[in-house]
């Protein structure tokens, strides 16, 4: 008898026994059961890809899930991990399986423990990609900088390849004046004599983005701004990844007061800024204009709406 096809032909009847278990013998665990299907369909349909390919690297990838930057996801582990030894058995009653049995071992373990990813594996720079507010003084080796940038020419795609924006790489730690005078730009309320700044930009290395001064066309401004915006976007967001696949970590910084004084330091008027490093676990940092320990920004301040709220499938 063909595993994978036994599992497929008997997917909804065993991830419905096994929420209606949970339902019957642990009521308050949850009052979400459609989310509880849909997530154990996700390790289910892991398993079967698994069973299929004889690896073990999409119950890794998506149990890896279970957890999200060191932090375990789940208020409990003690349901969650007799639901898997649930199906577990639902499974071996119809077919025994020492491969299914290694699968929900994995998931199990991945309930318990933080994923280990290997450095520049795409699940290690997603889960790695943070907004980093505090810096080591340690300092990057320049080819890892320039490395990014080349993979910035070579692989962020631009409409018709003309590259609507202008950079500069900015290795601020050796020149104090220029990332003084950053930093005094980044003021978060221009009119609040207390207001805090923004401490990414005290990266050593500061990589400023701007759209090209020439698409300032007066008939079509508008139009070439909003393709500049975009494009500076996707070499933003290739940054954030690029840099944690090889160890770095990286600061956005949209908070520019003082962009059109930058043109004589940097000849560019920047609309971001994005400081990488080495990120420091330190809560607070010494503010270079207040000359003062202070603390670095909250990044739980803000929160995303839940992902049902603005993410539709049509």
């Amino acid at each position: 008898m063909n595993l994978v096809k036994i599992l497929k032909d008997n997917k909804q009847s065993i991830i419905e026994n096994t929420v209606s278990w949970i339902q019957l013998t642990y009521p308050s665990r949850t009052m979400e059961f459609d989310k509880c299907t849909r997530d154990i369909g996700y390790i289910y349909d892991a398993w079967l890809y698994d069973l299929e390919n004889n690896s073990t690297t999409q119950t890794q990838s998506v149990t890896n899930k279970f957890w999200k930057r060191g932090t375990s996801q789940l208020k409990t582990t003690h349901v969650e991990l007799l639901a898997y030894d649930y199906i577990n058995t639902l499974i071996n009653d119809i077919h025994p399986s020492n491969e299914i049995d290694n699968l929900v071992s994995i998931t199990k373990h991945n309930i318990l423990n933080p994923p280990v990813f290997a450095t520049g594996a795409f699940d290690y720079s997603t889960a790695n990609r943070i907004n980093t507010y505090n810096w080591t003084d340690q300092i990057p080796d320049q080819v890892l900088i320039d490395d990014i940038i080349q993979g910035i020419h070579d692989f962020v795609p631009s409409k018709q390849r003309i590259v609507r924006y202008n950079i500069r790489v900015i290795p601020a730690y050796k020149m104090p004046n220029l990332r003084q005078k950053i930093y005094q730009g980044t003021k978060a309320e221009p009119s609040s004599p207390d207001s805090r700044y923004n401490p990414q930009v005290l990266a050593p290395y500061v990589i400023a983005i701007a759209p090209k001064v020439t698409l300032a066309v007066p008939h079509n401004k508008d139009y070439l701004m909003y393709e500049a915006g975009v494009e500076i976007g996707l070499a933003a967001m290739f940054i954030s990844l690029a840099a944690p696949a090889v160890g770095l970590d990286v600061g956005f910084c949209a908070c520019i007061q003082n962009e059109e004084d930058m043109i004589k330091d940097i000849g560019i008027s920047p609309k971001l800024y994005l400081g990488i490093g080495y990120k420091s676990d330190d809560v607070k940092y010494l503010c270079p204009v207040y000359n003062k320990i202070v603390d670095i920004p909250g990044s739980d301040y803000n929160q995303k709406p839940s992902i049902e709220e603005y993410v539709k499938y049509v």
